[in-house]
């Protein structure tokens, strides 16, 4: 885990994301203990309630898209690999327009992503679409999956 945020977006939400970074933690413990600690930030998990039994249907990474052509992901990678969770990275391109449904937020433009892990396998590389079309894809991917429930 990288001792400081690549990037600092402010959000009051990520304060707990900082604190564990080795840079923060280790004004509580040694450096070198500090250093060691591991976590892993999942933005999103997808779930389904049937017969009083939680089922976690697919775990999710988002970033900002800023043209980089990948994301580490291979934490989460083993993750979803061993619990049989699949899983998606979202790179968002963040619209100059705000969100109609909250406007203390920007609207998302477009969204590259790809599977990070999936138990049928498949391709891993980027596809773009828009924010419709991601929430279209998602919606049928999670109908197929709660079937499977």
């Amino acid at each position: 885990m990288p001792s400081r945020r690549q990037f600092n977006d402010n959000k009051p939400s990520d304060a707990m994301n900082e604190w564990h970074r080795a840079d923060s933690i280790a004004r509580f413990i040694p450096r070198a203990e500090a250093e060691r600690l591991t976590c892993i930030d999942i933005d999103l998990m997808e779930y389904s309630i049937s017969g009083g039994k939680t089922k976690l249907l697919l775990l999710h990474e988002f970033a900002i898209d800023n043209g980089q052509q990948n994301k580490q992901t291979w934490v989460l990678h083993e993750l979803s690999r061993r619990s049989g969770i699949p899983s998606m990275l979202t790179l968002v391109t963040l619209s100059d327009d705000p969100n109609p449904a909250n406007p203390d937020f920007p609207d998302v433009e477009a969204m590259r992503w790809r599977w990070v892990w999936r138990p049928s396998g498949g391709p891993t590389g980027f596809e773009k679409v828009s924010a419709g079309e991601y929430a279209q894809r998602l919606n049928e991917f999670l109908k197929k999956v709660r079937t499977a429930v």
